[in-house]
């Protein structure tokens, strides 16, 4: 084959694979929220105090938008395609804030950021925020958080600590199922986050 021959079949190859590369449809991206959808009566009792919400920090690795994946003992992945809306600390504050307001078990939950201070602060720190992906069989959405009270300027000395963990099934793992089941983790623990704060004995 002469050398203008070989250019010429070069470019060919080229411009079809080209093609093919246009044609290919783009991954979409797809972006969730936290929805924990809070149900049942309020709580029986109500404490004549309010309540805000402070900082919810997320650990670094899994503080980013990007859904991340444990496929090993010490490997983790990320899904540069599938991901939370806004950055989890504020997803997680925020259905934190909702749910307590909606239990009614304060005078008045204060949301983060709220200029409006409040006796009691609660803090807290997701130390998990991933999918076990490790059994093939099934993938799970697991959420570690840990949460502290504390009076309003008195953080060094916390009324109440503890931490939660849960672990929720999410088939294959797919985004909008590893969604759902993030939800449905962080509704286990808020509801018992609830439960845990209705007995401890808060004044004004």
């Amino acid at each position: 084959m002469s050398r203008m021959a070989a250019i010429a079949c070069a470019v060919a190859i080229g411009i079809a694979l080209g093609a093919c590369t246009l044609s290919r449809p783009p991954l979409e991206r797809q972006f969730f929220v936290l929805d924990t959808k809070r149900s049942g009566p309020p709580a029986k009792i109500r404490k004549p105090v309010a309540l805000k919400v402070g900082l919810i920090a997320v650990a670094p690795p899994y503080a980013g938008r990007a859904f991340t994946y444990r496929v090993g003992e010490l490997r983790y992945e990320s899904d540069p395609y599938a991901g939370f809306f806004a950055t989890p600390r504020d997803l997680v504050a925020r259905e934190v804030a909702d749910w307590l307001d909606r239990s009614g078990l304060f005078a008045a939950v204060r949301e983060p950021g709220s200029p409006i201070g409040a006796p009691y602060v609660l803090d807290g720190l997701v130390t998990e925020l991933y999918a076990d992906a490790r059994d093939s069989r099934q993938t799970f959405a697991v959420v570690t958080i840990r949460f502290h009270l504390h009076r309003e300027n008195d953080r060094d000395n916390p009324l109440f600590e503890r931490e939660y963990t849960e672990r929720v099934g999410a088939g294959d793992g797919a985004p909008a199922a590893l969604a759902r089941g993030y939800s449905a983790a962080l509704g286990r623990i808020l509801a018992r986050l609830e439960t845990d704060l209705s007995r401890l004995d808060l004044g004004q």
